[in-house]
Order: structure tokens, then C-alpha cells, then sequence
């Protein structure tokens, strides 16, 4: 009896630490501020994709439903305010995909998820009424698991997320760094072509390599920022010198394609800050890094000791 009294209250004490003990000091350091309230949380809306439109001032924020509806994008306004959301349809059928990412040059929209980018017309999102269907343009497949998405310097950037037992990605895409690291993910970058179908190149020019539970990613001038996470665990916000704007020495092999190959590893890793659980894409707005959660969604809010309902924002 004395033996399960003191297991029962190890468990009750672990439980408690966990959902009690969440503290994030170098977090809310950089000037954490609440965004917006992250809408469809109540109707089963999973958040996933998140990105800012300057010259429509409006944001993009995709995910898919926990229960099997057609997937969703909402467009918020500058002051936070839903405008409207709108489903996706494919082939005169309702979308259900993963919706994992989202990224606009104002023109065209790209959502990514289930290894493929769905694209969208701008024009045609404007146009929708609020709830209703906007139909994919066209689709490809990149060559990476493809899981979430920016515009960079007029390029298309397609990254994808690697777990190594549920989550794999193709052997070809681990680059060894030194004999106690090596990269799992590499990111696509697809220059965008209004003259193409689908509104990028047919092939990448270059690649990059991403760290394990890469979320989301955004770039600012000699920085790119990249969001970490899985499950219950803390996210990590890693933070690293930006490397593109170096010249590559290294090349990798895509599609039978040689590119050139640059790197995000601890060589270049300018500082880790520990985040709540569960973050998910990332954007820039005015200097600011805006942070998805998905932490509050039905599908995972129980399990959960940080609800973030809310996008936050950092000074980083």
C-alpha cells in the first residue's frame, strides 16, 4: 500500500509540474505581445499556416479540421479583425488536406501539406463570400515532404518537417555537418514565375538545409528565424545567421537536378529561445516575429499546459 501511495503521488506531482509549471522567461523577454485571437478554435479549425500579405494588409492563416471538413484559410485584417474564411475545393470536391502552410506574393496563394503546394488565385479569395469555396488553380509536387511555406526574395520556399520514427524524409536529404551532427530536412526554393502554371519555375534553384521539427520559417535581412516543435513538448524558436546570403560551396542532388546547398546547423546558430508547446508558422510584420499555435485547438487543448489562444509577437 506505502509502495502505491508513493507512485500515485510522484504521477499526481508529475502532472501537476507539467500543467502548472510552465515557465518561459527568455520568451516573453523579447517584448511578447497578443496579436489577434486565432479564429475557428471552437469549430474543430486546426492552425497551421500563417503569413502576412503587405500589399493587401491582410492575414492568411490555414489549417485543416479535426473533423474531416473541407480544410479552411481565414483572412484577417491588419487590426486583427477576421474579414472572412473561406474552404478549398479541388476538382469540384471539397478539400480535406492537411493544409499545413501558407505563403502570398499577392498574387497567387500557396497552401502546402500531404507532400504537394495547392495554388490559389489572390483575385479569387478576394472575390469569395464569407464561408464559401475557392477552387485550387493548380498543384505540383516540390520533391520535399513539404510542409510549410514563405516568399523569400522573390522564391517560393517549400520546407519540410522531419521526425525520425514518424516522420521520416528521404535518406538524400540528410547532410552530415561533422561527425556529431547531421541534417534531416532540406527547404526547396522555386523562383516565382507569373508565366507558369502554378505561378513558379518547373524546377528549384537551390536548397537549403532545415533542423529537425522544423514548424515554420521567416526572414529577416541577416537573420532567418525557424519554428520547432512536436507534440507536448516545448517549442524551440531557433534563430540563425542567414546563410543565403552567402555564396553556397556545397551542392545537393534533387530530382537529378544539382543545386546548390546552404546550411542552417549549430554553425551558424545565433541563439534557441524556449517557447510554449506546439508552434507553428511564422511571419514578420513591421520588424516583429508573429507565432501560430495550434495548442488550443479541440484536437489537442486537453492535453495541453499552454492554451495559446492568440498569435503572439516578438522583438527578436
Amino acid at each position: 500500500m506505502t509502495v502505491l501511495f508513493i507512485i500515485l503521488a510522484v504521477i499526481a506531482v508529475t502532472v501537476l509540474l507539467y500543467y502548472f509549471g510552465a515557465f518561459y522567461p527568455k520568451f516573453s523577454k523579447h517584448d511578447k505581445q497578443k496579436e489577434f485571437e486565432i479564429p475557428g478554435l471552437e469549430e474543430n479549425f486546426v492552425p497551421q499556416g500563417l503569413d502576412y500579405v503587405q500589399t493587401h494588409n491582410i492575414f492568411l492563416l490555414s489549417g485543416y479540421m479535426s473533423d474531416a471538413s473541407p480544410s479552411r484559410v481565414y483572412c484577417i485584417n491588419g487590426d486583427g479583425e477576421v474579414v472572412k474564411y473561406f474552404t478549398l475545393s479541388k476538382n469540384n470536391e471539397d478539400y480535406v488536406g492537411h493544409a499545413g502552410g501558407v505563403a502570398s506574393d499577392g498574387t497567387y496563394i500557396w497552401v502546402v501539406g500531404d507532400s504537394r503546394v495547392e495554388t490559389l488565385l489572390f483575385a479569387d479569395v478576394m472575390a469569395v463570400e464569407n464561408g464559401g469555396k475557392v477552387n485550387i488553380n493548380s498543384t505540383f509536387e516540390p520533391g520535399n515532404g513539404c510542409d510549410f511555406v514563405d516568399v523569400y526574395n522573390n522564391q517560393l520556399v517549400i520546407g519540410e518537417f522531419y521526425h525520425a520514427k514518424k516522420y521520416p524524409t528521404s535518406e538524400t536529404h540528410h547532410v552530415k555537418v561533422s561527425e556529431k551532427e547531421t541534417t534531416h530536412a532540406i527547404a526547396l526554393c522555386y523562383p516565382i514565375d507569373g508565366t507558369k502554371a502554378g505561378g513558379v519555375a518547373e524546377n528549384p534553384t537551390s536548397a537549403f538545409t532545415l533542423p529537425d521539427l522544423a514548424q515554420g520559417i521567416a526572414f529577416s535581412g541577416e537573420k532567418v528565424i525557424i519554428s520547432t516543435s512536436f507534440s507536448i513538448p516545448d517549442s524551440k524558436i531557433c534563430i540563425y545567421k542567414n546563410s543565403l546570403l552567402e555564396q553556397s560551396s556545397k551542392t545537393i542532388t534533387i530530382n537529378n537536378r544539382e543545386l546548390p546547398l546552404y546550411e542552417f546547423n549549430s554553425n551558424n546558430l545565433l541563439d534557441t529561445i524556449t517557447a510554449p508547446t506546439m508552434t507553428e508558422e511564422i511571419t514578420i510584420v513591421g520588424g516583429r516575429t508573429y507565432i501560430l499555435f495550434e495548442s488550443a485547438c479541440n484536437k489537442y487543448k486537453m492535453i495541453n499546459r499552454t492554451r495559446i489562444k492568440n498569435v503572439i509577437s516578438l522583438d527578436l
